[in-house]
């Protein structure tokens, strides 16, 4: 930090300079840390310990009380989450029963001290720590937070007790264990006096710590103080100082124990959400997304893609793990389309991919993603900010604008350009084209470029080289409705081919939810058909057999309502 800038200032004019290039911090401007203030942190003013003994006199809580009300007015205008003590029963543990901690308090054979008393002092300084707290909380909530809008907490050091043995000896002897670290301090907060495992102290049994604890430690907090909002404030792993540096450097101890305690805080997380709801016990939460909602809207239709049909929908329930990964997942997904609309920014699916490739595993994980944050939220991906990216090829008579970009194809109609990502910003369409065609393959829209097809006829000429894109469907869409053009289809007659034509003209199955943005029904195909085949009594050695895939492609389309109602023709 700069703390000598008026003498730099000096210094600058008697060099007689007249211009001083700085920066200005943007994360000191807006850090964009919000601070949680811990007002007690094991330190106590010595005068205190000296006046009267600090936890041991009821004295400290109007002390206590006085300080944090002083915190509160001169901070809580950018202070929203207080927490009054740290580990207030480690300090009434360590500082007054063992006495490794200050102020040093103990008595044999707890330790060896020179004052104190080990089965006395730890409860009393607890009670007045205590009713420190709730000194601090009634002054927070009495005078500030109704303005200041905060939160006010305590901080608890919590261990989890397992029974050395699976009788009942011990299991009551863990839960009684549970109410001397834990309830010892929440109970009284709670519920206004201390647990009924304290009413009697007898010896411990031996207990073990494992990594399920965590899951086990928020679920009793949760149980047994009502779903009271909890933080995690430390998570730590400590290990001797006297260990060798190669030994603290291969930190697989470390590895494992963060892995097993964040699993199983996830674990956590994941039953409070099965059971967190009284009304929701015995059944899961569960998404349902309706993949094909949009190409029906006859309830009595017959057919793969009717809503009502349990094809037709999918539903995502976390008692199932690998649903509970597409969840996580869809949350990622939702939390960075949330990002981009926020920050006014474009991203593709790739640029979302990146930002977790461990998590999403593939791209085609992302997209799937993305199709069910539009189902759920019934808009189409523009409209999350999330682009594709473009594959599409465009040539003929054809001016347009995108983003202030001209595009003038009439002076050359058979150059190739790119289709515009960004169809929103396509403007001032100008067209003298008789139709529009569009061909399944690249190397067929190549060939029509190389031999100059445009140039000989009055046409404007479209491919997605292959299935199509977003941005091509939505262009082509674009045009039809800005010109008003006939517009006609060359594909394979082949499933494959098949399946391209209905994708123009109905949508595709994956993106049913914005068909009615993409389809293209006035499309007409172009091309051989199945029937001509006896039509025209074509050699048996112009057609090629179906493999397995396309005989499995065929009967998935004929399945689709769209072949039954609207075209049966093409049948």
């Amino acid at each position: 930090m700069l703390i000598a800038w008026k003498d730099d200032i000096e210094l600058m004019r008697s060099l007689g300079v007249n211009s001083y290039r700085f920066s200005i911090s943007w994360v000191r401007i807006l850090p964009r840390i919000e601070p949680v203030v811990t007002l007690h942190h094991f330190d106590v003013p010595q005068e205190l310990e000296d006046r009267y003994g600090a936890w041991l006199s009821s004295q400290i809580q109007d002390d206590f009380g006085y300080f944090a009300d002083i915190c509160f007015e001169a901070f809580g205008d950018r202070v929203k989450n207080w927490i009054t003590l740290n580990e207030a029963n480690m300090v009434a543990q360590y500082g007054y029963y063992s006495g490794i901690w200050p102020p040093n308090r103990c008595s044999y054979p707890a330790g060896k001290c020179k004052a104190g008393n080990s089965e006395l002092e730890p409860y009393i300084a607890a009670h007045n720590m205590i009713l420190a707290h709730a000194t601090a909380t009634e002054i927070y909530r009495k005078k500030y937070q109704e303005k200041q809008g905060g939160k006010i907490g305590i901080v608890l050091h919590i261990y989890w007790y397992e029974p050395l043995r699976d009788i009942p000896a011990d299991r009551v002897a863990a839960q009684r264990a549970l109410g001397f670290i834990a309830a010892w301090f929440m109970d009284p907060i709670m519920f206004g006096e201390y647990p009924p495992e304290m009413q009697q102290i007898t010896a411990m049994p031996t207990f073990y710590v494992v990594p399920d604890s965590m899951e086990k430690t928020i679920m009793y907090f949760k149980d047994r103080y009502n779903n009271t909002p909890m933080y995690i404030t430390e998570n730590g792993y400590a290990q001797p100082s006297s260990k060798n540096i190669e030994d603290m450097l291969n930190d697989m101890n470390r590895l494992e124990y963060m892995q097993g305690y964040l699993t199983s805080l996830v674990s956590a997380i994941r039953l409070h959400l099965l059971i967190g709801d009284k009304s929701m016990q015995g059944r899961s939460l569960a998404v349902f997304i309706d993949k094909f909602r949009n190409y029906c809207t006859n309830p009595d239709a017959n057919c793969y893609c009717s809503s009502d049909l349990p094809k037709g929908q999918e539903i995502l329930s976390l008692k199932r793990e690998a649903m509970c990964v597409e969840i996580d997942v869809l949350l990622r997904v939702l939390l960075i389309v949330q990002q981009l609309l926020q920050e006014n920014r474009h991203g593709s699916k790739r640029d979302i991919y990146y930002m977790h490739p461990s998590v999403f595993s593939d791209q085609s994980v992302v997209d799937q993603a993305i199709n069910d944050i539009c189902i759920l939220l019934q808009c189409s991906r523009h409209n999350l900010n999330v682009v594709s990216v473009g594959n599409g090829l465009v040539m003929g008579w054809l001016r347009f604008l995108e983003a202030e970009r001209k595009f003038d194809c009439m002076n050359f109609p058979s150059n190739v350009h790119p289709i515009p990502v960004h169809v929103d910003e396509v403007k001032d369409i100008v067209s003298v084209a008789k139709y529009i065609l569009v061909v399944e393959k690249e190397s067929v829209f190549q060939r029509l470029a190389n031999d100059r097809f445009c140039n000989a006829n009055r046409c404007i000429v479209i491919t997605g080289r292959g299935y199509p894109d977003i941005p091509t469907r939505r262009f082509l869409r674009l045009l039809l409705e800005k010109l008003c053009l006939p517009i006609y289809c060359l594909v394979d007659c082949d499933p494959y081919g098949f399946d391209i034509l209905t994708t123009y003209c109905f949508g595709s199955m994956q993106m049913a939810y914005d068909a009615k943005f993409l389809r293209v029904p006035e499309i007409r195909w172009l091309g051989a058909f199945p029937s001509d085949f006896e039509k025209y009594g074509l050699p048996q050695q112009c057609l090629l057999p179906l493999t397995a895939e396309d005989k499995r492609r065929t009967e998935t389309m004929l399945l689709r309502c769209y072949l039954q109602r609207e075209v049966p023709q093409w049948r």
